[in-house]
């Protein structure tokens, strides 16, 4: 790679998928690969398509991921790549989604649900048939994908030929995970091994692997990280909260608010509890965030006592922003609150509670979500506590607390919201935490 491409290092961390691209072009394989984000996964697989034109220009490649933005770019590094190695390509044959070699070879780069019709081809790449978890998530989306695998994309592959998939393991049903448990080869490259090593130490040092891992949560450092999803049904905030006491959160003096809520306004809702968490998020050191919870409204009223508490609360805390994810039969009850003093956002769900939450507990799970250290018995945080605790995101009873956390932990995360508080650098001194003990 560094002689086609300068400033590339050699890929020796990434050695067995090497030698698996060598043996695709020698021997038939069917293999599923598993590679930690930037690690360079990717970009071996482009020079690997170079070196195979280069080696044998007549043949037939098809690389397919899961947006055709996405595979219009791939292509065009393809094609830079494969001119740098040498390959001639057919001048009259240069588009963006397939080029062609002088001697007939050809690279094709297309959407998963793209323009592999009619065609065949020596060697299929498909590289990140997801977008995000979002899509890996949904039963929907996944049978999709299985039903172009096996309806389109599999069928294109020559006889003798080679498919192989890289992936990021979202989901234990995901389309690596069928066909692993069809018998395909699983390459899985973890970014850590089981004894603490880092895949690519020059790069991604462990120490810098297990900062990333406390900020993405065990969920996601499985799967994105270590290529062994993890079916749902544990508990997502699995560990006790961090707290704070009313001197420790005097001493911040830059922080922004905001009000995360959840409504329970529908037919399938109706006797659901109507949840809007204030919290109050601050850096005492630079990289690290950390999420004061300050009060939860909680009440299973009608809408308009519901909208006149959270009005009250609003003002209580500086007129704050609020904001909730709501679904198409929700999105009427935003403005109905807003009329009455209640001023909500309202983002449009795109993932269910159990995706939502993941950001949101891997914060609480990494100590950087505290709630206030002396309550009475009588408390709110008494419920908050039981309810983010025995949440896994299967058809929980209640969730309306951690729904409104996520959101308010969401709009604080994102550069938009209410600054509050004065600044200055002397007097930002870190917040002493005290753990939560029983």
């Amino acid at each position: 790679m560094p002689a086609i491409t300068p400033g590339y290092s050699r890929p020796d961390h990434l050695a067995p998928l090497v030698e698996l691209l060598e043996r695709a072009r020698r021997e038939p394989v069917r293999a599923v690969v598993h590679a930690p984000p930037r690690h360079g996964k990717t970009d071996t697989v482009l020079h690997a398509i170079a070196w195979y034109l280069r080696k044998d220009p007549d043949l037939a490649i098809a690389y397919a991921t899961y947006g055709i933005e996405l595979a219009n770019s791939k292509s065009r590094d393809a094609r830079g790549i494969a001119r740098a190695a040498g390959v001639v390509l057919d001048a009259g044959a240069k588009g963006v989604g397939e080029w062609r070699t002088r001697e007939g070879g050809r690279a094709v780069f297309t959407a998963l649900n793209g323009s592999l019709t009619g065609k065949g081809f020596r060697v299929l790449f498909v590289d990140d048939p997801f977008k995000n978890r979002i899509q890996a998530e949904s039963p929907t989306y996944r049978a999709r994908i299985w039903d172009l695998w096996q309806g389109s994309t599999i069928n294109r592959v020559e006889p003798g030929g080679s498919a192989i998939v890289l992936a990021t393991r979202w989901h234990p049903e995901d389309l690596s995970g069928r066909l692993i448990s069809q018998g395909w080869q699983y390459l899985r490259l973890p970014a850590l091994s089981d004894d603490g090593r880092a895949l690519w130490p020059e790069r991604w040092p462990a120490e810098e692997l297990q900062q990333r891992r406390r900020e993405v949560g065990e969920y996601t450092w499985a799967s994105l990280y270590q290529g062994v999803p993890r079916p749902r049904g544990g508990a997502v905030f699995n560990t006790e909260p961090a707290l704070y006491t009313p001197e420790a959160l005097g001493e911040v003096r830059e922080y922004r608010d905001g009000i995360g809520v959840d409504f329970a306004y529908t037919a399938r809702k109706h006797a659901d509890y109507s949840s809007a968490v204030v919290m109050r998020s601050h850096e005492p050191e630079r990289g690290r965030r950390v999420y004061y919870v300050l009060d939860c409204l909680r009440k299973q009223v009608l809408a308009p006592e519901f909208a006149a508490d959270g009005a009250r609360l609003q003002r209580v805390h500086g007129g704050c922003k609020a904001m909730g994810y709501v679904t198409v039969f929700e999105k009427m009850i935003v403005p109905f609150m807003s009329d009455r003093g209640f001023v909500v956002e309202a983002r449009r769900v795109k993932a269910d509670k159990f995706t939502r939450a993941q950001p949101y507990a891997a914060s609480w799970n990494d100590g950087r979500v505290l709630l206030p250290e002396d309550v009475g018995p009588d408390s709110w945080v008494n419920v908050f506590l039981a309810e983010h605790l025995r949440f896994t995101g299967q058809d929980d009873d209640e969730d309306d607390q951690v729904d409104a956390g996520a959101a308010a932990h969401d709009l604080l995360s994102s550069p938009a919201g209410r600054i509050a508080g004065s600044f200055s650098a002397a007097n930002k001194r870190p917040v002493k935490l005290t753990r939560y003990t029983r």
